[in-house]
């Protein structure tokens, strides 16, 4: 992003900030989480291939960004779809 539009990483952090209430990462998560709340309750996709698809590095990760973010765990989103 910050090569993108040639700003430095605190003014994106910064501009994300005030819009968002968010840091960049947390945005970037919560967007990632959002779609992988979509793909659980609109597609047929394993949990094991959704959380890769959506940019998470590992499960674990995944796990715990989706239910802080959403309020339970993708498995059981996953159950009650």
């Amino acid at each position: 992003v910050c090569s993108r539009f040639f700003v430095s990483k605190p003014t994106v952090n910064s501009i994300i900030q005030k819009n968002t209430g968010k840091t960049f990462l947390q945005y970037v998560n919560y967007l990632r989480v959002n779609e992988a709340e979509r793909m659980i309750k609109g597609t047929q996709t394993p949990l094991n291939k959704i959380y890769s698809l959506v940019g998470f590095s590992d499960y674990s990760t995944f796990y715990r960004e989706y239910k802080k973010i959403i309020g339970i765990s993708p498995s059981k989103e996953k159950s009650y779809s």
